[in-house]
């Protein structure tokens, strides 16, 4: 009787969603703005491309679930900001008209969003904002996508051009261009493209972000800043060379670094589980301070980095990091990137920054760094062929192996190019088929026990993850198998990666990341002849500068 009137309920609850559903989607209106039709006027129904409403806040006052907004060609001083929510099943969609160019300018902010969730805009440029581009407050499965965000005028304080705060989480960042945030005084630098996470108060939520797919770059101290957990940075590419006026210093500009991962002392335990994959790093610029700059900093621990390339930086490509702060580097695991002529500043004497990679503690108050595995990567032509640098923290509490260090020609496609900030794909890091590096990689961890079916108990889990809701799992394998397996979750205090089908394995054997050959690669980019796998972006939206 009890099982009989579950599945009458489950069956009531799975027709009053499908009815819910086809009601939302009945009421749903696609509107139309266009300032310059000379029809237009916001008395309109504005459901007719030729009777269209003139501005965007009549759109703002008006949208409901389910409901789209397409924006004819045209200058807007106007912002974003609808006064309700969209729903899972029906979103509020902005979108640009194919082909036109729908330009905000003149505005505090093109995209403000307080306590709202699903909505998407799509296919904007936002140009010449007096505070910044973007503020997401308390809002969720928000999406932004293929629209470019230049020239914030702001330079009084701090500012951040995108800002993610109050619990903002699973947002979604996608194929845009943004930049030019901040500027530089005569010692500092002021500023940043991006942040995740509120840097001055404790328990901000702003997790599971996905950030993928950007071209990022102009920031005044730094490009992207995270302050929260389980946000994915993937396939972008970052630069900051020197783009910013330099007061008392005529004819000379200062850049700063990219990213920084940081708890601060606030909450560092709420900034962990960060993945970091598949980017360029390239040209971290001389900041006005002349230390030089980091092109990625780690200041917090259970992060991953994996398959980007780090190239042409003003000191390290990845620095780890502890400061005097309770929070630090450890756990990190650093695995198939490509680092390529890091380190060279020509402002800064302090030998331990000019490498490929640094691990640093600042403040000998800080916590040390341990257990943090380097492996997989190709370190080349870093100044004083450094690979990796140690400063008051010990290599004997890291796993460095099988790495490429320096020594020899790893035999990369293309890098006789002279580099481009506005054109990274000059210089071509994968591998030709006579590389040294080709099947020379090691295994990222190995399985504890004998075993079969789809619960695979692993010596380290923090390799890998489950796509923490936002993305698939890793595809990994198991070494001497073909099979390439999904991870669909992660039991972290047992250490079971839980997969999508059948296998079976042996005590020790070893499990990576999906690869082809006999054994992974060394480096950010898998040789693959019969398989897509994953490496640095090769399909960026690059704009002039």
């Amino acid at each position: 009787m009890v099982r009989s009137v579950s599945r009458c309920l489950a069956s009531f609850f799975g027709i009053f969603a499908l009815l819910t559903m086809m009601s939302t989607q009945a009421v749903a209106a696609t509107y139309y703005i266009a300032a310059n039709h000379p029809a237009a006027s916001d008395t309109n129904l504005g459901t007719s491309a030729t009777a269209p409403w003139r501005t965007i806040g009549k759109a703002n006052q008006t949208v409901g679930p389910g409901d789209t907004v397409n924006i004819a060609g045209g200058t807007y001083v106007e912002t974003i900001n609808p006064a309700a929510s969209g729903t899972a099943i029906a979103r509020i969609t902005y979108k640009g008209m194919a082909g036109e160019s729908v330009k905000l300018t003149g505005v505090a902010q093109c995209i403000t969003l307080n306590n709202r969730s699903y909505v998407t805009i799509d296919g904007i440029t936002c140009d010449r904002t007096l505070s910044s581009y973007v503020t997401l407050n308390n809002s969720h499965h928000i999406w932004i996508a293929n629209s470019r965000f230049d020239n914030c005028l702001n330079q009084n304080g701090w500012q951040d051009g995108f800002l993610l705060v109050s619990n903002s989480h699973h947002n979604w960042i996608h194929d845009n261009s943004i930049s030019r945030v901040g500027y530089a005084t005569a010692t500092s630098s002021n500023g940043g493209v991006m942040r995740i996470g509120n840097c001055c108060a404790n328990g901000d939520n702003s997790h599971y972000n996905l950030i993928e797919r950007n071209t990022l770059f102009y920031g005044g101290h730094h490009v992207l800043q995270i302050k929260t957990s389980y946000n994915i940075i993937r396939d972008n590419y970052f630069h900051n060379e020197e783009w910013m006026a330099w007061p008392d210093h005529p004819g000379t500009k200062a850049g700063h670094r990219l990213i920084v991962v940081e708890g601060g002392d606030v909450s560092p335990e709420n900034v962990q589980h960060n993945v970091i994959e598949g980017n360029i790093f390239a040209f971290s610029g001389r900041p006005p301070d002349a230390d030089g700059s980091n092109a990625v900093s780690i200041r917090a621990p259970n992060n991953i980095i994996r398959r980007n390339v780090f190239m042409n930086n003003d000191l390290a490509g990845l620095n780890l990091a502890a400061f005097s702060w309770p929070s630090d580097a450890s756990f990190t695991r650093v695995y198939h990137n490509t680092f390529f002529q890091n380190g060279y500043s020509v402002a800064a004497s302090y030998k331990p920054f000019q490498a490929g990679l640094s691990l640093i503690r600042y403040d000998a108050a800080g916590l040390p760094i341990t257990d943090v595995v380097i492996k997989n990567n190709i370190f080349r032509q870093n100044n004083w062929d450094q690979a990796i640098t140690y400063e008051l923290v010990s290599s004997a509490v890291q796993i460095v192996s099988q790495n490429w260090m320096e020594s020899g020609d790893p035999r990369f496609v293309n890098v006789a190019a002279t580099p481009d900030p506005f054109n990274p794909s000059l210089l071509d890091f994968r591998l030709r088929q006579d590389s040294p590096c080709v099947d020379a990689g090691g295994f990222l961890t190995q399985t504890t026990t004998s075993g079969s079916g789809r619960a695979i108990r692993v010596a380290d889990h923090r390799f890998f993850i489950d796509g923490f809701g936002i993305v698939e799992g890793d595809l990994i394998q198991l070494q001497g198998s073909s099979a390439k397996l999904r991870v669909l979750s992660i039991d972290s205090v047992a250490g079971v990666l839980n997969v999508d089908r059948d296998s079976s394995w042996s005590a020790g054997q070893g499990v990576t990341l999906a690869y082809e050959g006999s054994s992974p690669d060394i480096g950010a980019y898998e040789l693959a002849t019969n398989t897509t796998l994953p490496g640095a972006p090769t399909n960026l939206r690059i704009v002039a500068p």
